[in-house]
């Protein structure tokens, strides 16, 4: 076997145990930085533009699969973890949103409802 056909090898093995590690160690790291980063924040509420709408919907195994729901706010795109009133939402318009903002200045969408004002 060439030499060179060793090398190549080597790098696709050690490159396919890096990212297992990435995944293995990088994921639980990454979490726990996240969980930190939100421990102390506090609710706030808001109005942000309502960017993507997927309505919840049953799978081919009978499973439902929540609604989908992202808003722009501050600048940014965020998801919103839990979605009220959805019928009553949509693409382009307003909605009262409970946010929180980390220490980091990231934000996290706790909820997504429809705006009181017209």
């Amino acid at each position: 076997m060439p030499k060179s056909q060793k090398w190549m090898r080597f790098a696709i093995l050690a490159i396919g145990i890096f990212v297992t590690a990435c995944f293995l160690v990088g994921d639980p790291v990454m979490r726990s930085y996240r969980k930190r980063d939100m421990k102390d924040a506090v609710g706030q509420q808001g109005t942000a533009e309502v960017v993507t709408l997927i309505l919840p919907r049953v799978n081919e195994m009978g499973d439902r699969i929540p609604p989908f729901v992202s808003v722009r706010f501050r600048g940014g795109i965020y998801t919103a973890t839990n979605a009220y009133s959805i019928d009553r939402l949509a693409p382009g318009k307003l909605a009262h949103i409970v946010y929180r903002v980390g220490r980091s200045g990231g934000v996290v969408v706790d909820s997504v409802e429809p705006s009181q004002t017209p």
